[in-house]
């Protein structure tokens, strides 16, 4: 159940599919920008035309993703800085509705649409949910000292002098291996990241715990709301 349940999110999800439409407009429209800085002339008047059609640019991939957006959610959409009432909802509001709305209809069909089963798949996803841990920034201390100790502690002699030219050269060549890392390590966990978005993977767990709790509070409403109605008719 819980496999068919987390498919069906990757798939129909508001969510993804807006994180999937953004991801290839963000690509296509970085990548012709990129182009376009590639063969912009030196000369003043070239740059600024350029500078304009980037601009352009970037402002028609706005108004795309803004026809996607309303496309997957089939509403019409407006841009708005300022909220004016409090009845107006954020993109982020209408999608997490959206999103709610098509696990319901999932429910129903799938003839679960119960206090005990809505409960079961919350408690579920909840059990993935971890409290991260406090101590971060202790953690990243000791690791520090760690490495300090370990570069520093080679290059003390019997005699307790210590090897300045030794440590130097060791202390270059770890910085040098720590700039490769890092540069190896962001990109590789960027990637990874995109993935993760494109396949729907990205916070799965949380998401889908955030929708079954609305939903279950949601049920329960109406269930306490239906229960009062019969008492006043039988009254």
């Amino acid at each position: 159940m819980y496999e068919d349940i987390e498919k069906f999110y990757k798939s129909k999800s508001n969510n993804n599919k807006i994180k999937r439409k953004s991801i290839c407009n963000y690509s296509i429209t970085f990548l012709i920008i990129l182009i376009i800085n590639f063969c912009r002339p030196n000369d003043l008047s070239s740059s600024l035309i350029m500078y304009g059609v980037t601009l352009l640019l970037i402002a028609l991939s706005l108004l795309v993703m803004m026809e996607q957006y309303e496309k997957i959610l089939n509403l019409k959409l407006h841009l708005n800085f300022k909220k004016e009432n409090n009845k107006e909802l954020s993109l982020e509001e209408i999608i997490r509705i959206k999103d709610k709305t098509l696990f319901i209809n999932y429910l129903k069909e799938n003839k679960i649409y119960n206090t005990e089963a809505i409960r079961c798949i919350l408690e579920h996803y909840r059990m993935f949910l971890t409290s991260k841990p406090n101590n971060d920034v202790l953690g990243h201390l000791l690791t520090i000292i760690t490495l300090v100790v370990s570069i520093t502690l080679p290059f003390i002699t019997k005699e307790y002098t210590f090897d300045i030219k030794g440590f130097l050269m060791a202390f270059i060549i770890s910085l040098i291996a720590v700039v490769i890392i890092v540069s190896v390590y962001i990109p590789f966990n960027i990637i990874i990241d995109i993935k993760k978005n494109l396949t729907g993977e990205k916070n799965i767990y949380s998401n889908l715990e955030n929708i079954f709790s609305e939903i279950y509070i949601e049920y329960n409403k109406k269930s306490i709301k239906k229960s009062k109605n019969q008492n006043k008719k039988i009254q």
